[in-house]
């Protein structure tokens, strides 16, 4: 958190709709698909995201209701 140089390999996921976790690359980078929600599914709950690594702290982060585009998050991991 106060370098805030990315992290490798730490796992993200998100309680919408049942993502997959997926790790950060090289540069701190990661990509979430939701894919194509349900009707009516999309827009209607709140979103939150998850990040952890096995050297720094778990990370839980609310992003909002109605999530239906791309976004960007960052995360500000703190060493454990």
């Amino acid at each position: 958190a106060k370098t805030l140089r990315p992290i490798a390999g730490a796992t993200v996921t998100s309680s919408a709709f049942d993502t997959v976790p997926v790790l950060t690359q090289i540069d701190g980078w990661f990509l979430l698909s939701f894919g194509c929600p349900d009707s009516g599914r999309i827009g209607f709950n709140t979103t939150f995201l998850y990040a952890s690594h096995p050297n720094y702290k778990r990370y839980d982060q609310v992003i909002g209701r109605g999530i239906t585009g791309v976004q960007r998050v960052d995360f500000l991991l703190e060493g454990s």
